[in-house]
């Protein structure tokens, strides 16, 4: 929804989010459709989770996330034969309301495959607490304007917000965008607050590999905060087109991975 609902075209116009009040307050509005369905119960986080994105020689792409979907490390701390049962039915009580009885409940957790007629261009996942704001800006950062995921890594991002009013305060970390920046927003209407310690609690950990449709190349990358990887293990040539050939796959040529 928060990326369906954004207007590219006044997005690239308007400029980068790092650097334009109208950028950054049109993915503060998208942020804020989206969490009118996937927002996370007040107070809760979550822990043992691990993403990872891959693409073999083919082009062939796989993008997951794994977790328990606990608001604590060990989740209910109970065990069977070694695996831990998740407390999501607690913490997830306000999503259980909202969604009613024999319904789906919605989720912030976002797996990605964009493509471009046909051929996937790039794969993405994310965990942590902010894993869909972190996302989200990732995305923006590489679909919209352009950027290596190194580069959407490097790039700031806003963190989980506070909806313990009831309404939503949106938290970036202390430092990461200039005051103006905030203050525009700010006078716009946006609830922003910046938060000096244990920003990384609040954050997300996107990871990404993009295929450059021309040459095949792969670029991937990873935050390094939560033993993050990213690995290329062979790139001569880069992703080779099927010939109609059958045979075994090929080996991984990059894979990236994430977890805390």
């Amino acid at each position: 929804a928060a990326m369906t609902s954004l207007d590219v075209d006044g997005l690239r116009a308007a400029g980068h989010y790092t650097s334009s009040t109208t950028s950054l307050a049109m993915l503060l509005r998208g942020l804020e459709r989206a969490y009118g369905y996937g927002k996370r119960a007040p107070g809760t986080s979550s822990s043992h989770s691990d993403a990872v994105v891959a693409v073999d020689r083919r082009g062939n792409v796989a993008a997951f996330l794994h977790t328990i979907n606990a608001s604590d490390y060990w989740g209910s701390g109970l065990f069977v034969d070694g695996v831990s049962i998740s407390n999501a039915g607690c913490w997830a009580q306000w999503h259980i309301s909202q969604a009613g009885p024999d319904r789906r409940l919605p989720t912030v957790l976002n797996p990605t495959i964009v493509t471009r007629q046909g051929r996937p261009v790039l794969a993405s996942s994310s965990i942590g607490v902010g894993v869909f704001p972190d996302s989200f800006f990732s995305l923006v950062d590489v679909l919209v304007f352009g950027a290596t995921p190194q580069g959407a890594v490097d790039d700031p991002a806003f963190l989980q917000p506070d909806f313990g009013t009831g309404r939503v305060v949106h938290q970036a970390a202390w430092g990461d965008f200039s005051r103006a920046l905030l203050d525009g927003v700010r006078s716009r209407g946006f609830s922003v607050n910046e938060i000096y310690d244990d920003a990384w609690r609040y954050a997300g950990q996107w990871i990404g590999i993009s295929i450059d449709a021309a040459t095949g190349v792969l670029s991937g990358a990873t935050r390094d905060e939560w033993n993050g990887l990213a690995m290329v293990q062979e790139c001569r040539g880069c992703i080779r087109r099927p010939t109609g050939r059958r045979g075994p796959p090929p080996p991984d040529t990059s894979r990236a991975g994430s977890d805390d």
